[in-house]
């Protein structure tokens, strides 16, 4: 991971797009663990203030968990 960057949002990229179980089953979990809010702000945030590649990996796995 490069420095100067905060792991958490690469780490909602990162988690999000290399998920090998179908996405409702990580959906389903991250509601019952309540973690979902937390994660989807993550990528919006990321979304709004990163870099470009950190924009395009946050648009990636929002499409990937259906808020696109």
């Amino acid at each position: 991971m490069m420095q100067n960057q905060s792991p958490d949002l690469r780490t909602f990229a990162s988690q999000v797009l290399s998920l090998e179980t179908d996405v409702s089953d990580f959906v389903r979990s991250s509601i019952s663990q309540r973690t979902l809010t937390r994660t989807v702000a993550g990528l919006n945030k990321e979304l709004m203030q990163g870099d470009r590649e950190q924009q395009l990996q946050a648009r990636r796995a929002l499409r990937r968990l259906g808020f696109m």
